[in-house]
């Protein structure tokens, strides 16, 4: 019988801040910004983001305590 090998999957907690509410989000360790929107529910093409205060792209990885500020655009004419 073969012996099934468990992978342990390491969780992170983010903090991050949209529309002025601010939570905790855990996340594997290694989650990309983008794996972060997807969670959350988030297009991606509507939203800007911002990792520890600086503009960052939907590829960056995510560390532990790491803070994410999602700024939704707003459209209109």
């Amino acid at each position: 019988m073969r012996q099934m090998r468990k992978t342990k999957r390491v969780i992170m907690k983010i903090k991050v801040k949209l529309d002025s509410k601010k939570s905790e989000v855990e996340v594997a360790e290694g989650s990309t910004v983008d794996e972060l929107l997807e969670k959350l529910g988030i297009n991606r093409e509507t939203v800007l983001v911002r990792l520890n205060k600086e503009i960052c792209t939907e590829e960056e990885k995510l560390k532990p305590g790491d803070t994410i500020e999602i700024i939704r655009a707003v459209t209109g004419g």
